[in-house]
Order: structure tokens, then sequence, then C-alpha cells
């Protein structure tokens, strides 16, 4: 994906915030999954 395309179009940020949202969603699944393996 060209970034270029995406300021172009004026998605970039929506873009970001998805991928934002997405890692934030993958953070929160890795610490639940440490916190199981930790305290059982």
């Amino acid at each position: 994906m060209s970034y270029v395309v995406e300021i172009e179009n004026g998605k970039l940020n929506d873009y970001l915030a998805d991928i934002d949202r997405q890692a934030q969603e993958r953070s929160e699944r890795l610490i639940e999954s440490m916190k199981e393996i930790i305290y059982t």
C-alpha cells in the first residue's frame, strides 16, 4: 500500500487508526495470555 496514495485519498489517518486499534487489541490479548501462564 502506498502512503502517498492514502494521503491523497485522505484515508491515511483512518488507516493508521485501524493499525493502532489492531495493535492495542493484540497487546491486550497477549497480556491476558501471559497472565494465564503466570498465575496458573
